[in-house]
């Protein structure tokens, strides 16, 4: 399983419009600010979905920027 703990920030008066499109993307959110970050994890056992879920975060309309700011993985030895 790969975690991923990402800061989006958005400018302030837009979040209503973009938190479905994050969540849509396969993020989870779990704080944010008045003025516009917001604090959300990736989860995935595959890398392939999180960077493609980040790509997709990158291109929403009133996303200023997403940075990763946590990674985890951990390999299921069985």
């Amino acid at each position: 399983m790969n975690i991923v703990g990402i800061l989006i920030t958005t400018l302030p008066d837009v979040y209503p419009q973009v938190k479905p499109k994050i969540i849509a993307a396969g993020a989870e959110v779990h704080a944010i600010s008045a003025t516009g970050q917001i604090v959300a994890t990736l989860e995935h056992e595959n890398n392939s979905i999180i960077i493609d879920a980040l790509t997709i975060l990158q291109a929403i309309e009133g996303i200023l920027n997403v940075a990763i700011v946590y990674q985890h993985s951990e390999t299921n030895t069985g």
